[in-house]
């Protein structure tokens, strides 16, 4: 998995649940929503990994994306502005708190 791309993974079913919390105020506006952590896909992949009880060192390679040939270039980092998220009173829980409930 790539080690120098970043992102914010977020739990499907907690971005749903922001976004009908910003319906009734603001639906007529534009949000970034996802979590406030930001991280590798090699990040993200040791994460699930633990999760699940499996030792990531032993099933996962963090790789460059300059590795990956072939595959549309990509921003190093997607990283969304959540400030407005945040002035309208909205936090999602964390990445690990999203996987735990896919779980």
């Amino acid at each position: 998995l790539v080690n120098d791309v970043y992102w914010q993974p977020t739990n499907a079913g907690h971005c749903a649940e922001a976004i009908w919390k910003l319906i009734p105020d603001y639906k007529n506006e534009i949000f970034h929503v996802a979590s406030d952590e930001r991280v590798t896909l090699y990040e993200f992949g040791c994460k699930i990994a633990y999760l699940w009880a499996f030792e990531p060192e032993k099933y996962i390679t963090p790789i460059s994306s300059s590795e990956l040939t072939g595959l549309a270039p990509r921003p190093r980092d997607t990283q969304y502005d959540l400030t407005k998220l945040h002035e309208a009173g909205i936090e999602l829980p964390g990445i690990e708190e999203g996987l735990k409930a896919l779980k």
